[in-house]
This record gives structure tokens, sequence and C-alpha cells, in this order.
């Protein structure tokens, strides 16, 4: 078991600020940072924040109005938002330098994690030598181009959630969205299973979540993953 005062963690969200051609801004579901950021920081990892282009991340403005459990605690806390201000590019994480990876929520992850080789091969390098990876909401679209053994899908026959066309739809960005993430899931080989029933679902090494308010649940479960090692 690694001592917990050596576990370190990267923290990804996304860096795509614009809801598709509709006039609403997007960004990270703040509420998918903040929490599942102190619950790690909280059990002594140590983090790392980082984005496909680097520096301060759009932060989805509906978001910022949402009230939950650390948002008051965000506010007061100076090193955790000088950290969201200056997240490190991609370019510069490696999979040796971190124990696991948690990756926020926000549609903007539809736009660039969904496509991003260098967040594939980290999530790919991560999880072939035994290292966890979370996924928060929209945010486990960063799971699609990830590939595995023999370069087969990395979500494939994996029990898996996330974002599904039923909440896209309530919502009303279905056809705002660049895709259905439940239906590209599926032609990938995974097991889309219901959020309503299992807001966290851990196969292995992957944790999901459709649901932007359980980071902290993502959080422990990541923990206890890494912990077992």
């Amino acid at each position: 078991m690694t001592d917990d005062k050596t576990l370190r963690a990267v923290m990804i969200m996304t860096s795509h600020g614009q809801l598709g051609r509709a006039a609403r801004k997007t960004g990270v579901w703040l509420e998918s940072f903040v929490a599942p950021y102190f619950a790690l920081r909280d059990a002594g990892i140590e983090l790392t924040l980082a984005s496909p282009a680097g520096g301060m991340p759009p932060i989805d403005p509906v978001s910022r109005q949402v009230a939950f459990p650390t948002a008051a605690r965000f506010a007061a806390d100076d090193c955790c938002r000088a950290a969201l201000a200056d997240t490190l590019p991609l370019t510069d994480i490696y999979a040796e330098d971190f124990d696991a990876a948690f990756y926020c929520g926000g549609f903007g992850a539809y736009w660039d994690l969904a496509e991003d080789p260098l967040s594939a091969y980290l999530i790919a390098d991560l999880h072939g030598v035994g290292k966890p990876v979370a996924f928060i909401g929209a945010a486990v679209a960063a799971l699609c181009p990830a590939l595995g053994a023999g370069k087969r899908p990395l979500a494939e026959g994996k029990r898996v959630t996330g974002y599904s066309d039923d909440a896209a739809r309530s919502a009303g960005i279905f056809d705002t969205l660049p895709f259905s993430l439940q239906q590209r899931l599926g032609q990938l080989g995974a097991i889309f299973e219901d959020s309503e029933s299992n807001p966290v679902i851990r196969d292995g090494l992957l944790v999901t979540s459709a649901s932007d308010s359980a980071g902290d649940a993502a959080a422990e479960d990541l923990l206890h993953i890494v912990r077992s090692k």
C-alpha cells in the first residue's frame, strides 16, 4: 500500500466554454470540481489541476448559481481558487507522476476532452499500470477515445454511467450536443446503466457518475481503489 502522504492525483477539466452554436456559455460545472477537490485534499492527496489549454478554465455560469455544500468553503479558500485559475496544460501531464486521475464535469468536455489525444493516452496509460480514473457527468465523454489492450476501446465490456439521452432531452440540449454520450458508449461496447439507481458505478479501475453532485462520492471510490494498492 502506498503511503497516503505520497499519493498524487490529477484533476482534469474542460477548456471549452461554448455550448455548440447556442448562445449559452458552458465550461466546468463548478460543484463537480469543488466537492471532489476538498474530498481528495482532506484525505491528504497532493492535487494537480490540468486542462487541455491550461490556465483558467471556463466555468459554466449556470453552475455558479447552484447552491452546494462546499460553495462557501470554495469562496473562502484562496489555495483552491488560485489552483483553479492556473491549471497546467495536458502537455505537461504524465501518467507516471500520478496515482489517479479525476475528470470534473461540464458540457465543454463534449467538444474537447471527448477527442483530446493527450487525455486519451493519459487515461490508457494510467489504466494500463493499475491506476484508477474517475469521470463525472459530461466528462465521462473523455473515456470514449481511450484504448486498452489490443487497441480495443477501454470502455468495452465495462459497466458505466454518464450523461444520458433522457437527461439531455430534459435539459433541452440533446440536439445541441455534438453526440449522444449514452449511444456512443454503447457503440464502444460499454454497459450503460441507469444513473438513478446507481449514482456512482465502479468497474475495476474506472469510476463513473452521471451526477455533477456526486463528485465527493466518486472521490471516495477513487480513494478506496488507490489505498487498496
